[in-house]
Formats: C-alpha cells, structure tokens, sequence
C-alpha cells in the first residue's frame, strides 16, 4: 500500500481507517489476501505509533466502525463500509 499526499493531514482515527480502507480495496482487486490487520502491522505500515494505534482500534472498535477478529486483527466488515467512508469524509476529527 502506498500512503498517497495529504494522509497525514487526517486524524489519527481516519488514517487507521484509511488504511484499513486500503486493505479492503487490495484484497477486493485480488492485490492481496489478508483484509484483516494486527495493530502491529498497523503501526509499522502506517508510521504511527502503537500508542496512538492501539487505542485508536479500540475507539473505533466500541464505534462499530471496525470489527475484530479472534486473532485480534481488525478489519472494515461490509456492514461497516458505508459507515468508515462516512468518518473519512467528516472535516473535523474526533
């Protein structure tokens, strides 16, 4: 995945989402696999650190705007979809 100008102009919570967005569209477009993501690998593709990432799943864990697996990956579920895009498009971030 390649983080495009203006990701780190987002939230903390909308670059999680984008980029748990991203492994959607990979997997969707045969790119890839895994959808789901440990929030280590969040941390290291995305730069952030894990004392940002790790609370910021859980926020949006208990937001139902992701969901986990038992492997404790998280991932967008298609229910979600129209949900996440919809925090990516608010101005303001929480």
């Amino acid at each position: 995945m390649v983080l495009k100008p203006g990701y780190n102009r987002l939230s903390s919570r909308q670059r999680i989402l984008a980029y748990l967005l991203g492994r959607k569209a990979s997997v969707l477009l045969g790119k890839s696999e895994a959808e789901a993501a440990s929030p280590k690998t969040v941390a290291s593709e995305t730069g952030m650190p894990t004392g940002t990432v790790n609370p910021k799943l859980t926020e949006l864990l208990a937001d139902r705007l992701v969901q986990k697996t038992q492997g404790s990956e998280y991932y967008i579920a298609p229910a979600l979809l129209s949900e996440a895009i919809g925090e990516m498009e608010k101005k303001e971030a929480k």
